[in-house]
């Protein structure tokens, strides 16, 4: 089970593209630029300009993660379009980057 776990996670690595017509475009309504901060397995850990930071899972972006398949979608340093959501418990903001997010 875990070779057939790996090897699918390889097969998205080298085929996995990001279709930017479902991301929201800056500009959009209720969004902000976000940096990416840092690259973990499950997502972005992202800088926003409240100050506040942020995580972008890599499901929002219809992909399972892994570092080597985020690293080629975006480096830290990158801005994203993102939703907002303020978590006032502590925690790190949630983020949403596909249009049809709730």
């Amino acid at each position: 089970m875990h070779r057939q776990q790996a090897l699918a996670i390889e097969e998205e690595e080298r085929n996995f593209q990001l279709d930017q017509s479902k991301l929201y475009q800056k500009g959009d309504p209720g969004t902000v630029q976000g940096i990416v901060k840092e690259i973990i397995t499950v997502g972005y850990f992202m800088k926003l300009p409240d100050g506040r930071e942020g995580l972008l899972p890599c499901m929002e972006l219809g992909c399972t993660g892994g570092i080597p398949l985020l690293t080629r979608l975006f480096k830290v340093g990158d801005e994203i379009t993102v939703r907002q959501q303020k978590m006032y418990d502590g925690g790190k903001d949630k983020l949403f980057a596909k249009k049809d997010s709730t």
